[in-house]
């Protein structure tokens, strides 16, 4: 972090350790991505066997972000596929991506934020053996929801209100249909 020198009233709200593919400078590296008040920046270290090694950074305003696309999460917490992501500037695009939950997860969600202004998370709660459980259940309950629902809708569709004049007096007799009134003029009784 040596290289990154910050502007006047600029902080560092993020730092991530991340792999990223900028398609703008044809730079592919693993290193620190961190987001300030006001930049994307990106450094990485050369590393040298019988010298000194090398740190290097560069950095986009956030305002030349248009928006952020997430590309691949793994489906369920045995998958392992990586966390991918695609943030669009206005002169290109960069990929980034991290087998870890703990930096993709909060380096999505806080870039959005920042270029959105919507704290609304883009990369949800990591999937784990209890979610994974928990989905798997509530894709069967929906399945048997609904298989057995279709069997019950000809039923509500009976239980209706019915107005009907009284066989009696003529007065207006209202109630549930199929369910037995008394009419409360004459006491004649009708079934709806």
């Amino acid at each position: 972090m040596e290289n990154i020198r910050l502007e006047y009233g600029e902080t560092i709200i993020g730092d991530y350790g991340l792999f990223w593919d900028d398609k703008i400078k044809s730079i592919s590296e693993s290193g620190h991505v961190y987001i300030t008040t006001k930049r994307l920046v990106l450094s990485y270290v050369k590393l040298h066997v019988f010298r000194a090694d090398e740190e290097y950074s560069y950095s986009y305003p956030l305002s030349s972000i248009d928006h952020i696309e997430v590309t691949q999460l793994p489906k369920n917490s045995r998958d392992d596929t990586w966390y991918k992501c695609k943030a669009y500037l206005s002169n290109g695009v960069i990929h980034f991506s991290d087998p870890r939950y703990e930096d993709f997860a909060p380096f999505v969600n806080m870039l959005n934020a920042e270029i959105t202004g919507d704290p609304n998370p883009l990369v949800g709660p990591k999937q784990t053996l209890v979610s994974d459980v928990a989905n798997a259940l509530s894709s069967v309950t929906n399945q048997f929801t609904t298989a057995f629902s279709k069997k019950t809708v000809p039923q509500q569709a009976k239980a209706e209100k019915v107005s009907i004049a009284c066989p009696g007096c003529g007065a207006t007799l209202t109630g549930w249909h199929g369910k037995t009134v008394i009419c409360e003029y004459c006491s004649a009784s009708r079934q709806l």
